[in-house]
């Protein structure tokens, strides 16, 4: 998944959604899923921002404002106008991450934070890692944060660190071989 903006207040977050961080969003989760090998014609979805997707403007109007526009012009991009991977749509997010669960859809774009951390969380704790993308180097990190709580009790799990180190690794393959 890639997140359209950072740890914002919900509040924020609608004024922080605009046509370029969607475009810039589709376009890292497409060069990720690309360099991670995902099969050819692989299915990425923009998850709305609102309930149902906003139900044709009745929850708001960022779907078909911002969210449509950008989709549009991101289908022109090479990855996607190859057919090397396609676009799914704006889907409900909640519809969106149970798809991308069940293995009918290879990457969601969510909007906030939360949104998408909730439902990876959920789905791979302990596995999931956070890659910074469009950097000019790899960076991944665990996407449970620092575990201070877990650290002072002794109870530390290496297997984040782990995730996100073989994550790197993956990323960069000529860099450490086979």
């Amino acid at each position: 998944m890639a997140l359209v903006t950072t740890q914002l207040s919900e509040r924020a977050v609608p004024d922080a959604i605009t046509a370029p961080r969607v475009e810039r969003a589709m376009r890292h989760l497409a060069d990720a899923l690309v360099r991670l090998g995902r099969p050819h014609g692989a299915w990425v979805a923009l998850a709305g921002l609102n309930p149902h997707a906003g139900e044709g403007g009745l929850f708001g109007d960022e779907e078909p404002r911002v969210l449509a526009p950008a989709l549009a012009r991101v289908a022109s991009d090479p990855a996607f106008a190859s057919g090397r991977l396609r676009a799914a749509g704006i889907v409900p997010a909640e519809t969106a991450f149970r798809r991308a669960a069940e293995g009918s859809l290879d990457g969601v774009v969510a909007m906030m934070h939360d949104q998408a951390t909730i439902a990876s969380k959920l789905l791979d704790w302990g596995q999931a890692v956070n890659v910074t993308w469009g950097l000019p180097f790899v960076r991944t990190s665990v996407d449970h944060g620092v575990a201070y709580d877990a650290a002072a009790r002794g109870l530390g799990d290496p297997e984040g660190m782990i995730a996100a180190a073989r994550m790197a690794c993956a990323l960069v393959p000529e860099a450490v071989g086979p």
